[in-house]
């Protein structure tokens, strides 16, 4: 029998970039402290570029939607928590008519706001002072790949002694040409 087993062709290539344990024990500590060091700085360069990938490639946009309350400032906040740019087109709220107008940006990592006090006003009137009640809220956005989604959000509103407080809930999104769509009932 007496013959060579051939190496396979990946560990001739990774022998490229991995020490054999002879050339590892022949090697000063502060060598083997770089190769460890280059070794991680390449698996977590890697492992970014997988994650960016995959981000980019779900296309599911990342977006808070926040009220601020402040008397005679009230306003819907956004936040973009994605790594790419989102487009916001517009908003309905409850069985209203939608509002889309030119698409605004929001950076990753950035906001927008709308204001909101004709909501607040009316809510107050509706709820005479006291009350508490949900509504759906719907924000249309696209994607940087130009896809475009509606995500849902509940509003729970309270108003206590005539102070608006509303708590956003996102209840998801779905990939959905809202221009071409009539408002859903």
């Amino acid at each position: 029998m007496g013959g060579l087993t051939p190496v396979p062709t990946w560990r001739r290539k990774i022998r490229l970039f991995w020490p054999t344990w002879q050339q590892w024990r022949k090697w000063s500590l502060p060598a083997k402290a770089t190769w460890v060091g280059a070794a991680v700085s390449t698996l977590a360069l890697v492992l970014a570029v997988a994650v960016l990938i995959a981000d980019r490639k779900s296309g599911r946009p990342s977006l808070d939607v926040v009220f601020d309350s402040t008397e005679g400032h009230e306003a819907f906040n956004f936040s973009n928590r994605g790594r790419t740019n989102l487009y916001i087109w517009g908003t309905q709220l409850d069985a209203g008519p939608k509002s889309l107008a030119a698409p605004r940006t929001i950076t990753p990592g950035g906001s927008y706001h709308i204001w909101a006090q004709q909501v607040a006003k009316d809510i107050r009137t509706k709820l005479s002072g006291n009350g508490e009640t949900r509504v759906p809220f719907r924000v249309y956005v696209s994607t940087e790949d130009d896809r475009r989604h509606e995500i849902t959000y509940e509003l729970w509103i309270l108003v206590n002694n005539g102070v608006l407080r509303i708590e956003t809930q996102n209840l998801g999104s779905r990939e959905r040409d809202f221009t071409q769509e009539p408002s859903p009932r």
